[in-house]
């Protein structure tokens, strides 16, 4: 912030004029939109989420491994092109298969956390 005061003689006024210099900050985004635009400029897609693909109970398994069934390239890595196959596996009790293919592909900063591309072709 820069002052400058100006004093006449003649007038006996005084004149007081401040200006401010400010140089650009880097700001706070305050908005999420704002947030998750910032997120995905900087590379990253997971939806600012983080994914578990070995959870714990047998029920979040199984949910975990029915999203591994809708995305193509872990139902690839898996050896099973089918989605129907794929979920008739793992809601008879072997969820297995999937949630170690999505391990494979595991990527925090892809979309469900699992790379759009397969680590090996069967």
């Amino acid at each position: 912030t820069t002052t400058t005061t100006t004093t006449t003689a003649a007038a006996a006024t005084t004149t007081t004029t401040t200006s401010s210099t400010s140089s650009f900050l880097l700001s706070k985004s305050y908005s999420s939109n704002a947030r998750n635009m910032e997120r995905i400029n900087s590379g990253d897609y997971s939806g600012g989420s983080s994914y578990d693909n070995n959870p714990s109970t047998m029920a979040g398994r199984k949910r975990r491994a029915m999203q591994g069934c809708k995305i193509d390239s872990a139902r690839q890595e898996a050896g099973i092109m089918n989605e129907l196959e794929c979920n008739q596996r793992v809601l008879g009790g072997d969820p297995d298969f999937m949630l170690q293919a999505m391990q494979r592909l595991e990527c925090p900063t892809c979309p469900f956390g699992v790379s759009p591309t397969t680590t090996t072709r069967k």
